[in-house]
Order: C-alpha cells, then sequence, then structure tokens
C-alpha cells in the first residue's frame, strides 16, 4: 500500500522556530488507520481516520464515521485491510471503540493518550488523518497547528491545522507525541476553525472495557441519530459544515452547501 506522509514545514501563525515533525510522525503514522463504513453489499458509504488507542487490537474513531455501516474495515500502513467491529459508543462526544480481532497485538504500538484537561490554550499541535483517499490506495497526511481555543461549554478543543473530510477520528497530538484530541468537525466560512473531541472523553470510553478487551460487539448499523448534532455556544459565528468525515469514498467530492449553526443537516 502506497504511503504518503506530507509534512508541512511552514511554521504556525505566531509560532517563530519552525518544527520538525519528522520524528513524531515516523513514530506515529504506523498507528493510524484508513476506515470504511461499508453498506451490506460492500459498497463504502463513509471514510475516515481512526488509531491505535490501547493493545488487543482497540482503536478509536469518530462516532459518525462508522454509525451507517454494516460493515467495518480498517488499514494500517504495511496491512491489508481488515475487519472491526465496534464495541462501545459515546453518543454525547461522537467517540466509538473498535476492535480488530485480526490485528497483530504486538507488532503495531498504541499511541500514548494525554490528558486534555491539562492542554493549555496556545499548544502546538499535529493532526494526522486520511482526508479525501483513494480506497485502493488510502495516503496518510500530516499538518500542523495550534490550539486556538478550550470551548469546555461545547466540550471541544479548537484548533487551526487544516482537516478536510476524512480526518474524522484521527488523532490530534502534541508534539511530544501524546493524543489530546479525535478530530470531529469544522465550522464553514471560518479560516481553519476546527473541533476535536477531548482525548478523556476517548479514555473513558477505553476503560469500560474488560481487561483483554472481551467486550460484546454492538449490532451494526449503530442506533444512533443520523446525523449526529452538533452542538456549539452563542459564542460561536461563522456557519457549522457537518462532520468533516461524512464524505463517500464511492463517488467523487461535490461541492459543499451552506448551512446555520443550528442545522443538523449533512452540508453537501
Amino acid at each position: 500500500m502506497a504511503l504518503l506522509a506530507c509534512v508541512l514545514a511552514a511554521t504556525s501563525p505566531g509560532l517563530s522556530q519552525p518544527l520538525n515533525l519528522v520524528p513524531l510522525v515516523s513514530a506515529t503514522t504506523p498507528s493510524v488507520a484508513f476506515v470504511v463504513a461499508q453498506d451490506e453489499s460492500g459498497q463504502p458509504v463513509e471514510s475516515g481516520t481512526a488509531f491505535v488507542a490501547a493493545s488487543d487490537g482497540l482503536l478509536l474513531t469518530a462516532l459518525h464515521v462508522v454509525a451507517a455501516a454494516s460493515q467495518i474495515t480498517v488499514t494500517l500502513p504495511g496491512y491489508p485491510a481488515l475487519g472491526a467491529d465496534v464495541i462501545a459508543i459515546d453518543a454525547d462526544h461522537d467517540v466509538a471503540l473498535l476492535r480488530v480481532p485480526s490485528l497483530p497485538h504486538n507488532r503495531v504500538r498504541p499511541l500514548a493518550l494525554g490528558d486534555s484537561d491539562a492542554v493549555p490554550v496556545g499548544a502546538r499541535v499535529v493532526v494526522i488523518g486520511y482526508p479525501f483517499p483513494s480506497p485502493s490506495a488510502p495516503a496518510v497526511t500530516v499538518d500542523q497547528g495550534i490550539v486556538s481555543a478550550l470551548r469546555a461549554e461545547d466540550r471541544f478543543i479548537q484548533v487551526d491545522a487544516s482537516a478536510n473530510a476524512g480526518d474524522s477520528g484521527g488523532p490530534v497530538l502534541s508534539v511530544d507525541g501524546n493524543v489530546i484530541g479525535i478530530m470531529d468537525a469544522s465550522v464553514a466560512g471560518a479560516q481553519n476553525f476546527n473541533l476535536a473531541v477531548p482525548i478523556n472523553a476517548g479514555r473513558a470510553l477505553l476503560q469500560r472495557v474488560p481487561a483483554g478487551g472481551a467486550a460484546s460487539v454492538l449490532a451494526l448499523p449503530l442506533t444512533v441519530p443520523r446525523p449526529i448534532p452538533l452542538r456549539f455556544g452563542a459564542g460561536v459565528s461563522g456557519r457549522v459544515r457537518s462532520k468533516i468525515g461524512s464524505e463517500s469514498t464511492a463517488r467523487p467530492r461535490r461541492p459543499r452547501r451552506r448551512c446555520s449553526t443550528k442545522s443538523t443537516r449533512r452540508c453537501r
């Protein structure tokens, strides 16, 4: 499988020193997976990103990426597409926990989880995902930015790193390689106004799984609201774009329509 890591050398606005991402990228991208949600006939209906978060083949992703799936595959760099099950969800935070039974547990290193409660505004971050992928040859991409705001009321970490359809579910990392968030949504009509779910929500989901990952498999498709609504406080301006991972891999990207901040529709 072709693997392309596009590392941006430019510095983030307001940061005077360039950041060498090569060691971080080399250490983390092997644990970041391309996710495809398929219908009953095996046709792709959604795509996004996931990452290995614990041993026993456990990966975290955004719930909206897999909510409509009848079957799910994940592809890690250097591996074929492997079947995945959903074993736990947090609909309030839009997080899903996947289990890949056939993933060799000792060959893929879980990413370290940080403490999202300790993340300061202005901290540098790195975002890894699979935006607009080719299903036959998905290419992982890397971008950088900073934490722009901590939106406690809306339960999001706001970052200015670029995010596109397919990045949903990907890790947002601190520069020391700890996951601090799960990429989730963006705001149209604003420049790099992107939102990540705090990783502490993902950690809480992992803690619900018995030791060894022996959890019940949830039936697909999942019975959760579609589309999963975004919640914003009155301080958010601009227009909400629906979840960034909702583009289908079965058809070309189409221009997006705008929608209001109160809309819960997918914007195409």
